[in-house]
């Protein structure tokens, strides 16, 4: 009698013991092995852990969705602003320099309808959102002028060792296979008693002897000049007083 009741009662604590099956069930809200889970093993505290996994698998996988789009989308932008080494119907690219400057570069004066306060801040905005290609990587400046620094521009309207009122600078980089860089330099004039202002633009390659730039350097300043342009200040001449390369049949250099 007592071994049966020994027996029953181990066989009723057997029944109370929750069985541990190993069946398989998928969430559908998590992605892979995250979303497969022990259907009678998971505690709150285990599931909670894999969802806590699982979020960060998603959020990873978006952010790099993400970060491949936009770095499409820039390179997509930074086309319209490289001269390339093909050849290019862009007439902004047809004036080649042959290493003018000890290596390729373009120095050009802009005139523009416009007084130096107005110019300033526009190229300074310009160079703040990397240009009108995304492609412009303003420098820092220093000194107690800072009123435009975010943009690479110095303000100098308050001094009295020099009449320019703005110096900027600014690296520029191409897309495709080879990233050239060049730097460029921006002087802003004062702006004359018939409104009329220069605006001085010297762009220099980076890279040692560059017998070539593919018209490059000329192409940074006109892509600012037509950004300027859309924006509603006029340039009335530009003229090239270093460099540039010679002057072809397709490029819009000295045509105002």
């Amino acid at each position: 009698a007592r071994a049966t009741l020994l027996l029953h009662g181990i066989v009723g604590r057997e029944r109370l013991r929750p069985t541990r099956r190993r069946t398989e069930t998928r969430d559908p809200l998590l992605p892979g092995r995250a979303g497969v889970m022990l259907a009678q093993e998971s505690s709150p505290l285990r599931r909670t852990a894999i969802m806590l996994f699982a979020s960060v698998l998603i959020v990873c996988a978006i952010a790099s969705s993400t970060g491949s789009e936009a770095q499409a989308l820039l390179a997509s932008g930074a086309a319209a602003g490289t001269c390339g080494l093909e050849p290019t119907t862009d007439p902004d690219c047809a004036r080649h320099d042959m290493g003018s400057c000890g290596t390729a570069c373009c120095g050009l004066r802009v005139s523009f309808q416009s007084t130096s306060t107005q110019l300033g801040q526009a190229i300074s905005a310009q160079l703040a959102r990397h240009g009108p290609d995304g492609a412009f990587t303003p420098a820092k400046t220093w000194g107690p002028w800072f009123k435009l620094d975010a943009g690479g521009c110095r303000d100098f309207t308050a001094s009295t060792e020099t009449t320019d009122q703005y110096l900027c600078q600014a690296a520029h980089a191409t897309s495709g296979s080879f990233h050239f860089r060049d730097t460029v330099n921006i002087k802003i004039g004062a702006t004359s008693p018939k409104g009329t202002t220069v605006v001085q633009f010297f762009s220099l390659s980076e890279i040692a002897g560059a017998l070539g730039d593919a018209g490059q350097n000329f192409k940074n300043h006109m892509m600012i000049v037509r950004a300027l342009e859309a924006d509603g200040i006029v340039a009335s001449g530009i003229h090239a007083f270093l460099g540039c390369g010679p002057v072809r049949a397709e490029s819009q250099l000295d045509s105002k």
